[in-house]
């Protein structure tokens, strides 16, 4: 959208925003967190106010001395309101603005709800692709679930909008991980937001269980038949799945399970389970605790020796 009204919005929050930067540690420019925002609310079908809001969202709360009532001389009372609503008191601490933009998104004109959306999706992707340098896991995992509760409380909740949101909060759950915690908690948090695609695609707990377990299995089989047709191809005209399907029917076959939270589990023999530890070591854990399935892949020795590389642990003691 170009129209005459909007590339001023545009012109008028650079010149505000000039010289800001993201908190990221690519230090972009603050503007392209604004072309983002534009992007998303046009792309959504926001009207010409929704996306000159967009543009001019931060300029009161960040840019002083702009007023509301310059906004509303330059682009009329509508995109004022849209601009006030997404624009925090300053007069309240961070933890208290924070908490009030919850509470106020209830309340918020559909236009607000959109650019709303847009500024905590732009936010969560730059969040993911470049987090600022001085925040640890805790504090860019409490921004994920802080920005979900905010977008989740909206009165207005377009659904590709909102599609895109939970796209970002998946894609910082990961990148925040893979970045701050070791492999297997990494593996875990991965397991975990998988669990959340599929239970909201439609599946039911029991249907998402399932294909974590066979997922997670299927994926360890498939590297060690990687690993092993690198050591040692494959004999002319025999298939390297075939030759290594054998492996899961041996001797010393164990079950593969998932804990709640998506935490690998094997079944070492019956009865006897071991888990993946925070410190990278298996252990005991009850039965009751995990997510028992007759229809649990069988894995191997091998397969476990795998998932124990990957995720940085030692192999468990006694199998």
């Amino acid at each position: 959208m170009s129209s005459d009204k909007v590339l001023r919005a545009e012109e008028f929050a650079r010149r505000c925003h000039v010289g800001q930067v993201r908190k990221g540690a690519a230090q972009e420019p603050y503007t392209v967190h604004l072309e983002e925002v534009a992007a998303f609310v046009e792309s959504e079908g926001g009207s010409e106010s929704a996306v000159c809001a967009a543009w001019l969202h931060d300029t009161v709360e960040d840019c002083p001395p702009t007023s509301f009532k310059d906004i509303e001389a330059e682009f009329g009372n509508v995109v004022a309101d849209i601009v006030r609503e997404l624009t925090d008191d300053r007069s309240l601490d961070k933890a208290e603005r924070k908490r009030m933009q919850i509470i106020n998104a209830a309340h918020k004109s559909d236009a607000a709800c959109l650019v709303k959306i847009a500024d905590k999706t732009s936010n969560l992707r730059s969040l993911a692709n470049s987090p600022p340098t001085d925040w640890d896991y805790q504090r860019r995992s409490d921004y994920v679930i802080w920005a979900a509760k905010v977008a989740g409380s909206l009165a207005h909740q377009p659904e590709g909008a909102i599609q895109k949101f939970l796209s970002a909060v998946d894609a910082a759950k990961i990148a925040n991980a893979q970045n701050c915690l070791s492999t297997g908690q990494a593996q875990a948090v991965a397991l975990k937001v998988l669990q959340g695609k599929a239970l909201r695609a439609g599946a039911t707990p029991e249907q998402t269980k399932q294909f974590l377990a066979q997922f997670l299995a299927d994926t360890l089989i498939n590297n060690q038949l990687a690993t092993e047709s690198t050591r040692q191809p494959s004999p002319p005209h025999v298939d390297a799945r075939e030759e290594a399907t054998p492996i899961l029917e041996s001797e010393g076959s164990m079950r593969f399970f998932l804990m709640e939270g998506s935490t690998p589990a094997i079944e070492t023999s019956p009865g006897v389970m071991l888990t993946l530890g925070d410190d990278g070591s298996w252990g005991p854990v009850k039965a009751s605790e995990v997510l028992n399935d007759e229809r649990s892949p069988e894995v191997s020795r091998d397969v476990v020796a795998s998932l124990s590389a990957q995720l940085g642990a030692s192999m468990p003691d006694g199998i």
